[in-house]
């Protein structure tokens, strides 16, 4: 799904700007590869979800996108290391890919903005700064590999508030946007980093959380779903469902403002093995 998306974009930049976009450069080894491979698997659950896809630029959007981003990845990150917790931190690593790699598949022209040639110099001066950042602590490690996550956040509501003023010049949005873009490509590649320091397979780190994402869904039969309805936590009066296409199972959200409503029989990502795995690196080792 994500390669025909960044195809589609590919060709409509081309057409656009007469420049072409053969490939898309990598600064941490292998990084393009790994960031395609999450990409499928968010680009399936926005699929299955019915979440936007190369979808037009809103400051709605964007601020939607630039909350999720803040709430999964800086603030869950920020409370695991205060407290010391592997789990958590593991967690937040792989919600800030999920969310933010979803980001660039929510926007249109998200991926080939953050991926393509012309956003490689603001990369690489960003990803050479924290490869060589002299940390104290392997918390500082942990909270300054995700912390272009937060600026990126900070970014798209910025560029959220130009747009809603109304005053906004289209070009300097442009170049606004394919920074903000970047700089999610960018602190994703300094994640990827993150978990080689600390002996984490970071592709199969996020599949298990995919996997836990996948569960949210309903039974479609109706008779097991009133049975969860009736002993589960949701406002009754606030609830609803909608068929997920293809699949043998209903979308709950909340009828107020949209948010899908997970059933109570999600099953929670299991990473107690990427846990072990975190704890004996060279970060684990120092960290509690």
């Amino acid at each position: 799904m994500l390669k025909k998306v960044l195809e589609k974009s590919r060709l409509k930049s081309e057409a656009k700007n007469g420049a072409k976009i053969d490939t898309l450069y990598e600064i941490y080894p292998g990084g393009s590869d790994i960031t395609m491979k999450i990409g499928e698997m968010v680009s399936e659950f926005h699929e299955l979800f019915q979440h936007p896809i190369a979808a037009d630029i809103t400051p709605e959007l964007l601020e939607l996108r630039a909350g999720l981003i803040r709430e999964e990845a800086v603030d869950e990150a920020a409370e695991a290391v205060e407290h010391l917790d592997m789990d958590k931190v593991l967690d937040a690593m792989a919600d800030g890919l999920y969310v933010g790699i979803g980001t660039l598949i929510s926007v249109r022209g998200g991926v080939v903005n953050a991926m393509a040639h012309f956003t490689k110099e603001q990369s690489e001066d960003i990803y050479t700064s924290y490869v060589h950042a002299h940390s104290k602590k392997p918390q500082e490690d942990i909270i300054l590999g995700l912390s272009q996550f937060g600026v990126a956040a900070e970014e798209l509501e910025v560029i959220a508030t130009k747009i809603r003023s109304g005053y906004a010049d289209p070009t300097s949005l442009a170049v606004d946007l394919r920074g903000a873009m970047n700089r999610i490509y960018v602190a994703s590649q300094m994640v990827y980093h993150l978990a080689d320091l600390m002996n984490v397979p970071v592709v199969d780190l996020v599949a298990e959380v995919h996997r836990s994402n996948m569960t949210k869904l309903w039974p479609s039969d109706a008779e097991q779903r009133t049975k969860l309805v009736e002993g589960c936590k949701y406002d009754k009066n606030d609830l609803a469902f909608r068929v997920a296409e293809g699949r043998d199972g209903m979308i709950g959200y909340r009828i107020s403002d949209g948010k899908i409503l997970k059933s109570p029989t999600y099953e929670s990502a299991d990473l107690s093995k990427f846990v072990d795995m975190a704890i004996d690196s060279v970060i684990g080792r120092h960290f509690f």
